[in-house]
């Protein structure tokens, strides 16, 4: 509530934000902790219709590009291209006043996104923070590759006699692809894992729970029987950092 020239957000509770300065287009509070800026939202708006579920876009803005993959009604995943990092997150759509918002759940706390307009295959969106910026979502449609991907591979050396695996670590020598899951391994140790693809059809994705960051194969090149792989020693291992150590390129022959 407000109170004076203060933003209480507790009135039993000693906490609140003093109001530093005031125009027509901003509010600006602050303690000695912190700092907030408060944007005035257009008078004149009209809330469009939009639902992104299993829907793409290409997401360009005036700090690079990126694109995001509406998975379902509550999961999304971010190709960060400066990053190269898929990062799985929440959302979901969320009203206000009249005021349409996408809400994106980050890692301190969600942020709220403006849905300005839908215009065709182009969404034209608004961040408020300390200042306005905007942006746009282009959809593109997915570029399904599972049928190809589908069946036996085996790892394809040059000349012969074939050299030994590289590691004990690494054990996709072989692996099979079905609809939604990856096997490798052996009867000792069983590897399945399930997985999905991008929408532009340039990796597979390996989706994790310990992580927000997604593992992923890149497919440099896939033919009806062959497949180039940029893809890390280590798989197995489900932690934070790991998914781009070691990468090799790595040529595969499908045996169906």
């Amino acid at each position: 509530m407000k109170n004076g020239d203060k933003l209480v957000f507790n009135e039993y509770i000693d906490h609140y934000l003093e109001l530093i300065s005031i125009d027509s287009e901003s509010l600006v509070f602050g303690n000695q902790e912190q700092i907030q800026v408060y944007k005035k939202l257009p008078l004149t708006y009209f809330a469009p219709e939009w639902n992104p579920v299993s829907k793409n876009y290409s997401f360009i803005g005036n700090k690079g590009q990126a694109y995001f993959e509406f998975i379902n009604d509550s999961l999304m995943l971010e190709y960060n291209e400066k990053t190269v990092e898929f990062e799985a997150k929440k959302w979901w759509l969320e009203k206000f006043e009249g005021y349409k918002f996408l809400v994106l759940n980050q890692t301190d706390e969600p942020q709220p996104i403006l849905i300005d307009s839908v215009e065709n295959d182009f969404v034209f969106l608004s961040t408020y923070d300390t200042e306005i910026n905007n942006y746009q979502l282009r959809e593109f449609p997915k570029k399904d590759i599972t049928e190809k991907l589908e069946g036996n591979w085996v790892r394809l050396y040059e000349g012969l006699p074939p050299p030994f695996p590289e590691s004990m670590i690494f054990q996709f020598e072989t692996f099979t692809v079905n609809t939604d899951s990856v096997f490798a391994g052996d009867i000792t140790n069983p590897i399945k894992e399930k997985w999905l693809q991008t929408a532009d059809g340039e990796r597979i994705l390996f989706p994790t729970t310990k992580s927000k960051r997604w593992r992923y194969w890149k497919i440099v090149e896939l033919k009806e029987d062959t497949i180039a792989l940029d893809m890390p020693d280590v798989f197995a291992l489900d932690r934070p950092g790991i998914i781009n150590e070691n990468r090799v390129l790595r040529f595969y022959i499908k045996t169906h």
